[in-house]
């Protein structure tokens, strides 16, 4: 699992890198966005994704693109798929040269 520390789900960025230095509530920044504060607060633990309609609404709130945001779900899901099914990643023979 060290390699889902190297790569934190992109709930933990948004309020590590944005929502904590620009002294924004969890709350509040659900309420701008448009997103649910539940769906918000499951987003900031880290135990749902970032879907594109999300990304759309977290980049124009906070002027960023929502490529960002997907790409860092992406890379978090890849980066924990990986870990937890390494072994049987492993088994699996390249079929093409």
């Amino acid at each position: 699992m060290s390699n889902i520390t190297k790569y934190p789900h992109p709930g933990g960025v948004l309020l590590r890198e944005f929502l904590r230095p620009l002294k924004i509530s969890q709350y509040r920044f659900a309420k701008e966005t448009g997103i649910s504060h539940s769906s918000m607060t499951l987003i900031i633990k880290g135990k749902r994704s970032i879907s594109a309609e999300n990304a759309l609404r977290i980049a124009k709130a906070l002027g960023t693109t929502p490529e960002l945001w997907l790409n860092m779900q992406r890379t978090y899901d890849l980066r924990k798929a990986f870990s937890e099914h390494k072994e049987e990643l492993e088994k699996i023979h390249t079929l093409v040269a």
